[in-house]
């Protein structure tokens, strides 16, 4: 994308997958969350994370800003996550 005149680049978090519909139903969790897929989604994140602090070394005439889309989405039966993911950023 740089190579092709991109300068300002958003990079977006993956959510709590482990907390969709889906995997709620699909997991047999009884209603709860999916533990191990949301550890897989805040895994992933703070390694984009990390790699968007890279980029923005590796390429100074551009911008990569990391949004983390947990924020904001949280309530209290998901605060545990949403306090490590914060705690890790």
């Amino acid at each position: 994308m740089y190579d092709n005149g991109a300068r300002k680049l958003v990079h977006v978090g993956i959510g709590l997958i482990g907390c969709t519909p889906n995997s709620i139903a699909t997991q047999g969790t009884n209603g709860s969350c999916v533990e191990e897929q949301n550890a897989a989604s805040l895994i992933f994140s703070l390694k984009l994370r990390s790699r968007v602090d890279e980029l923005n070394i590796q390429y100074p005439n551009s911008k990569s800003i990391f949004v983390n889309s947990t924020a904001g989405s949280i309530d209290e039966s998901l605060g545990k996550y949403f306090n490590y993911f914060h705690f890790i950023f």
